[in-house]
């Protein structure tokens, strides 16, 4: 039973850092927000401007990288707050608009192509 109470302390304590990657975030902060964890999310612009980059980036060198940060700035991280589920769903809806809206453009430059290549045939239309 006291290992029991010790083990909720500890989790209780602890707190999970990630560079925010929009939506990529999302199941991840969806667990640990139903387990009552802290979480902070920190900008990849903040971190490329503090900690050091290197051009053999992996995901452990990403990983001492994001750890590195979150201990020099402990006092300073924003712990995240799980949002309504109205602003999730509106979040998506934003998410698949943008890529929608990227999608249609890029039809539009390959419809634009289209013609200037074959701008007398009927299959240009």
């Amino acid at each position: 039973m006291i290992l029991d109470y010790e083990k909720a302390q500890l989790c209780k304590s602890l707190l999970f850092v990630f560079e925010y990657t929009g939506i990529y975030n999302n199941h991840i902060l969806e667990i640990l927000f139903e387990l009552q964890h802290r979480v902070a999310l920190i900008h990849p612009g903040t971190l490329k401007a503090v900690v050091k980059v290197d051009r053999n980036k992996t995901d452990e060198i990403d990983a001492k990288r994001i750890a590195e940060y979150a201990h020099r700035f402990r006092d300073k991280l924003d712990i995240v707050q799980p949002s309504s589920n109205e602003l999730k769903e509106l979040k998506i809806l934003i998410s698949e608009r943008a890529s929608l809206v990227k999608l249609r453009s890029q039809c539009v430059q390959k419809k634009k192509i289209i013609k200037i290549s074959c701008p007398q045939t009927h299959l240009c239309g």
